[in-house]
Parts: C-alpha cells; structure tokens; sequence
C-alpha cells in the first residue's frame, strides 16, 4: 500500500486516534506506545508460569487477576503450573507496568513540605 493512499492515510489516522485514547488513559488501560507505524500496547499485568510439559508462557492482563485466569486455563493444555511470578523486564516490575507505579514521595527543599 502507498504511504499516501487515501487507506494508508486513515490507517495512520486510526494509529494515531488508538495511541492518542491509551495515552490519556495510562494508569488505567495500559500503555500504548508509537513505533514505525505500529502500536505497541503494554497491558498493566504480565504473569510467566512454567507448566509441567516444560512451556514457559507469559500471561497478560487488565487486572491481575484476569492475567492469573488466563495463566489457570492454560493447565488445560500444558499441565499443572511448575512455578509462577511475575514478569520483570524493562517495561514490568514483579508483573506490574511501570507507568502504573506511582511516584514516591518527596522533600521539596524550598518549602519543606512533603509531595505525594
């Protein structure tokens, strides 16, 4: 497709609107992140479990719990769950986006006050 074809135009558009919605909304829907066209989407959990057939999968999740049912179902073809945790990489810290962390608390010098 022509990068200036009438669909390649609304394709970049609709790209745009997508990162654009998920970027208002990073604490609560994950991050969406723009790359050479292409949406990267971060949900806010991310589980790995090793399975008795020797798989090592990892799970997603809006909620924690929606990434330990996926995790769950998934003994249905794999076997029973060896062990669990959750995923630390450079975008999860034990299974959770590091967006949705919030800030620590600090000192300002000025006026002394403490910031949440």
């Amino acid at each position: 497709m022509n990068s200036k074809t009438p669909g390649a135009i609304r394709a970049r558009r609709a790209i745009l609107m997508l990162y654009l919605c998920y970027n208002k909304k990073l604490l609560q829907k994950g991050v969406a992140i723009m790359a050479e066209q292409k949406i990267l989407f971060f949900p806010p959990y991310r589980l790995v479990a090793e399975f008795a057939d020797g798989k090592r999968l990892t799970f997603d999740g809006m909620t924690e719990a929606a990434a330990a049912a996926a995790m769950e179902a998934a003994q249905d073809q794999h076997g029973d769950i060896v062990w669990y945790d959750g995923v630390t990489d450079e975008h999860y810290e034990s299974g959770v986006l590091h967006h949705m962390t919030p800030d620590p608390p600090f000192i300002d010098p000025d006026s002394n006050n403490m910031h949440v």
